[in-house]
C-alpha cells in the first residue's frame, strides 16, 4: 500500500494519462517494475497569476513554470518503508526515484503571492507559460461535482 503527501494545493498529474484513476495505474506500473522501490518523488511545478473568478482552484489559474520550481518534492510512499518528514522522507529501505515530469508532476497552485496577491506582473508572465492541459480533467471533475448535487438534492 501507498501513501501520498500532498497539500490541498497541490494536485498530482500525468501529462500522459488524464483519465480517472491515473494515479493507481502509475504506481501499480513501478510497483510491477521494481520492488525495491519506497518512494516515488514528484516535481513541483508552481501554477502563478491573479486567479480568474472560478469556484474550483485547478480552474482559475492557467500559467505555470516550464521547468520544476525549486527542489521541495512531494512523495508517494510505501509507509512500511519510510520516516514520514515534510518534503523529503527518510528511506528505511530501498531507494527513492524521480517520477519522470512527462509521466507524473505536482501541479501546485501558488497563485499570486509573488505578486503581493495583485495584478499579474510581467515578471510573473515571463517565468510562466499557459498550460490547459488540466482541460480533460476539468471536465471529468465538473459533470462528477454536477451530479452530486444533484444527488444531494
Amino acid at each position: 500500500q501507498c501513501q501520498v503527501a500532498v497539500d490541498l494545493d497541490e494536485y498530482p498529474f500525468s501529462p500522459s494519462d488524464t483519465k480517472p484513476g491515473f494515479l493507481s495505474r502509475f504506481v501499480k506500473n513501478f510497483k510491477e517494475k521494481t520492488s525495491e522501490t519506497s518512494e516515488i518523488t514528484m516535481n513541483n511545478y508552481l501554477f502563478l497569476g491573479k486567479p480568474l473568478q472560478e469556484e474550483f482552484l485547478f480552474q482559475r489559474i492557467w500559467r505555470r513554470t516550464p521547468k520544476p520550481a525549486n527542489h521541495l518534492v512531494k512523495p508517494i510512499y510505501r509507509p512500511v518503508r519510510v520516516q514520514a518528514q515534510l518534503h523529503h522522507n527518510y528511506l528505511k529501505s530501498g531507494h527513492s526515484i524521480i517520477a519522470p515530469d512527462g509521466q507524473l508532476r505536482m501541479n501546485h497552485y501558488w497563485g499570486a503571492r509573488l505578486q503581493n496577491w495583485g495584478e499579474d506582473t510581467p515578471k510573473v508572465i515571463g517565468m510562466t507559460q499557459e498550460d490547459r492541459s488540466m482541460e480533460d480533467v476539468l471536465k471529468v471533475y465538473l459533470s462528477c461535482e454536477q451530479w452530486l448535487r444533484k444527488y444531494l438534492e
